[in-house]
């Protein structure tokens, strides 16, 4: 018959605890960084439809403005509602005749304002024509 041998009831060294925090701390590292990644772009996201949505504003002023108030103009600004959402947000409309015809006018609206930060300036544009029976309807 064998004799049982003495139990051995050390438990971890040292180094295996050092390990394991080792181990904890890069993973809990790696989940933050993930979330702060995405908490950022979902402010990104936000700012970017925000400003779509500033510009489909403007848009839908003009829709309701007769033809021939709307004249041809260079980076005019405009306001709407929704630009106040944006940091350092700035409005600007560009209003030409479109390959020269008098009957139909180009215009281009476009958004711009500061992503968190100096040196990260965003736009947005649309591209629309105009006729004398309104915005995008046929004019041929």
């Amino acid at each position: 018959m064998r004799s049982r041998g003495r139990i051995s009831l050390q438990g971890f060294s040292m180094i295996e605890v050092l390990l394991a925090i080792v181990l904890v701390t890069v993973g809990l590292t790696a989940v933050s960084y993930v979330m702060a990644v995405g908490m950022g772009l979902n402010v990104d996201t936000k700012e970017t439809s925000v400003a779509y949505q500033a510009a489909n504003e403007q848009i839908e002023l003009l829709r309701r403005t007769p033809f021939a108030s709307i004249s041809v103009c260079t980076d005019a600004q405009f306001s709407v509602p929704s630009l106040s959402q944006l940091p350092n947000a700035q409005g600007l409309m560009t209003v030409q005749l479109y390959q020269g015809q008098s009957d139909l006018k180009q215009v281009t609206v476009r958004v711009r304002w500061t992503r968190r930060g100096p040196g990260r300036d965003q736009s947005v544009q649309l591209v629309t024509l105009i006729c004398r029976r309104g915005l995008n309807e046929r004019w041929l």
